[in-house]
């Protein structure tokens, strides 16, 4: 039968006018019905494609995720086989939608095959660094940020060896500066903002500059410095028509009056933030923005407003994909902060413990990941040098028949040398044979015990290996137990924290807690011993201190030293003589401070002059010699005082050029020279002095150092 050819055109024609309409209508359903009465009706099997795809991106864009991802499922099924590229860049945008609608780990296994397509037929390589980058996100978003880290490098080597100088390329600087922020490590953060906003600058991309403009306002020291950088960025957003940073500006601008105590102010952005949050329904945004809200409502005592929005908020936590541990950790922290404002003590010591047991899925989710990534990137490397190597062979195969062939020609005449010196050689032979047999016994002797030794080096290798793993980890964890330092930020304005453990994990700690009239409570511990031992015995430490002072309310430095002398001798009844630790503990109330050490001392600084108060000359633990009550010291402050806690570990160093001790002497003259420089310089300046006194030694103890101003 013949068909008729002029069906097909006009048809082509209808699909056409039909796009035309969905990239320019603003009546998106009327754009997709249109769409699928286009799909309905061409027979051109190309069109039908693109205008499923098109259905797809418009439910995308309307944020119909759900329905969006069944027409890209669709779109997909439909592609020829042979279409690798429009395949793969589906593929790609189903991917993105995924993400959109926080199929976190779909979204990955969307992107990796996306980018095996675009690799099985050498597609322009900034597209695989795009997926890379977004595979790198995807674990940022479930703060697995070592596995983040492995595909955000991948992408910066790509886009480096080929030269690429994208949009993309610009916002991974935004990428790789959040993992450090993430981190802690402020200022390599800062160091790839400030990258991103002079790549934005130099390439026009005014996005990207107008991006790291934002993120820069971590690396400003003052909230009204940090405002005006946000309120900047947010006209800048503006302008670009960007609403959904537009509300994250509100946002940060919030965060930034929340500081500095402009509570109302802080509320009204807030408020702004979260319309739009709920207008976009990105739900861990969203989540965020009412946690904030929460903060705010429980700093003006209004805790019924703040326990609603707090509860909303771990709702929709729990159901996101997105940073979900990092969002239910930062909810239960406001929780404890809400139920210790409202003097439910026991309920907010539940709430901190949810805080610490989230930190710690934080950290185990990221490195089991990022094992697996690290496995799945080794498998393949070692696949491709498996290939090179069958590839090696087949040419040595080659090279070896042509050499074979010559052989052969030749093989007559060296028959004949053969015959001829073949006597000569025998009786030569036979004596370099019995020689030889002699030398593979001895031989055979040498390489099992090279091998015994190699076996034996390796096993102690792993072993090392497993223990430092164990210690890392364990690090880690004894760092999320002990009090952070932007815990310690919020109690006091001007301070430095000098932390520095011998093995990797420490005896020494420093402990801090604030009550709901202003008291604050700070202590720096010495347990017996460094390594494994001491760690355990600082967790220990700080678990009883929690114990005494949160929970039992007992706030006089000498009666909590003397509870927590009762608690561990009962802990460690088996081996009393032998454990415990050495203590210095202070309260700062109104314009007061009072103080009880167990064989540490503090110091005080007061207009140059060096105070020091020393602590009873008996440690934390069982006393063989006779125990007695510890001695409490009050001291009325002046303005521009400053106190010093510290452990035994940095007088006791060896170093020096006679490599001798650095002795408290000198310890306390270095404080009176630098107490006039603000104490972040300080804690510089005393980390330094450490590390140049130590020089090629080996460090002797556990070191912790705090400086507080009062």
């Amino acid at each position: 039968m013949k068909t008729n050819s002029s069906i097909f055109p006009l048809k082509s024609s209808f699909v056409m006018v039909l796009c035309f309409l969905w990239n320019f209508n603003g009546n998106t359903q009327l754009n997709i019905d249109s769409l699928k009465i286009a799909f309905d009706y061409s027979e051109i099997a190309s069109e039908r494609v693109q205008t499923q795809i098109l259905i797809a991106e418009s439910y995308h864009k309307q944020r119909e995720y759900e329905a969006a991802l069944i027409e890209y499922r669709r779109a997909i099924d439909l592609i020829p086989n042979d279409n690798t590229f429009l395949k793969a860049e589906t593929i790609y945008k189903y991917g993105n939608c995924l993400k959109s609608a926080e199929h976190i780990e779909e979204a990955r296994k969307g992107f990796k095959t996306s980018i095996q397509l675009y690799t099985s037929i050498s597609a322009n390589p900034e597209l695989i660094a795009r997926n890379n980058a977004l595979i790198g996100r995807c674990f940022y978003d479930e703060a697995n940020y070592d596995s983040a880290m492995v595909y955000y490098l991948e992408a910066e080597k790509i886009y480096e060896i080929n030269a690429i100088k994208n949009r993309d390329y610009g916002m991974l600087f935004h990428f790789i500066g959040s993992v450090f922020k993430r981190q802690g490590d402020f200022d390599k953060s800062c160091e790839y903002y400030q990258k991103e906003i002079k790549y934005g600058k130099e390439h026009g991309f005014k996005d990207i500059e107008a991006e790291g403009q934002y993120l820069i306002g971590v690396c400003i020291e003052t909230d009204s410095a940090r405002l005006a950088n946000d309120i900047l960025c947010l006209q800048l957003y503006s302008e670009l028509g960007n609403e959904r940073l537009v509300g994250l500006m509100y946002q940060l601008i919030s965060n930034s009056y929340y500081s500095m105590n402009e509570l109302d102010s802080a509320l009204h952005y807030q408020q702004l933030s979260l319309e739009i949050r709920r207008e976009q329904n990105e739900i861990s945004h969203l989540a965020g923005i009412l946690s904030d809200l929460a903060k705010t409502y429980i700093a003006m005592g209004k805790l019924s407003e703040a326990k609603s929005h707090l509860k909303e908020a771990e709702e929709i936590a729990l159901q996101t994909g997105i940073k979900k541990y990092v969002r239910l950790q930062e909810i239960y922290g406001i929780y404890y902060d809400l139920e210790v404002k409202a003097s439910n003590y026991k309920e907010a010591n539940r709430y901190l413990n949810l805080v610490y047991a989230y930190k710690d899925s934080v950290m185990n989710t990221e490195h089991k990941q990022a094992i697996a990534e690290l496995a799945i990137k080794y498998d393949s490397d070692k696949q491709e040098a498996q290939l090179a190597i069958l590839e090696q062979e087949k040419l040595m195969a080659k090279k070896e028949k042509i050499l074979a062939d010559e052989a052969a020609s030749n093989q007559s005449f060296y028959n004949k040398i053969i015959l001829s010196t073949g006597i000569a050689l025998l009786f030569a032979g036979i004596f370099i044979y019995l020689k030889y047999r002699e030398s593979q016994k001895q031989k055979i002797v040498i390489s099992a015990q090279k091998r015994e030794m190699q076996f034996q080096k390796e096993l102690v290798e792993e072993k090392n290996k497993d223990i430092t793993d164990s210690m890392v980890y364990a690090s880690s964890i004894q760092k999320a137990i002990i009090t952070s330092e932007e815990y310690l930020s919020k109690m006091f304005k001007d301070f430095f924290v000098f932390y520095q453990p011998r093995d990797i994990v420490s005896g020494d700690f420093y402990w801090a807690f604030e009550t709901t009239d202003g008291t604050r409570l700070v202590a720096v511990g010495d347990c017996t011993g460094h390594g494994v031992p001491g760690a355990m015995m600082s967790m220990l430490g700080n678990a009883f201190l929690n114990e005494i002072v949160i929970e039992g309310k007992n706030y006089e430095p000498n009666k909590i030293l003397d509870k927590l002398r009762d608690q561990v001798k009962r802990a460690l009844q088996n081996n009393a003589a032998k454990d415990g630790m050495d203590m210095s503990i202070l309260k700062i109330k109104d314009k007061t401070i009072t103080y009880a050490g167990a064989n540490l001392p503090l110091y005080l600084l007061r207009s140059g002059e060096l105070i020091e108060v020393k602590g009873d000359k008996q440690p934390i633990g069982s006393q063989p010699a006779g125990e007695k009550p510890f001695t409490q010291h009050t001291i009325d402050l002046i303005d521009g005082d400053s106190v010093y806690l510290f452990s035994d570990g940095y007088a006791d160093q060896f170093g020096g050029v006679k490599g001798k001790k650095y002795k408290y002497k000198t310890f306390r003259d270095k404080l009176s020279l630098i107490s006039s420089k603000p104490f972040k310089e300080q804690g510089q300046i005393i980390s330094a002095e450490f590390e140049q006194w130590k020089g090629d030694l080996e460090q002797l103890d556990d070191v912790c150092v705090l400086g507080l101003k009062l």
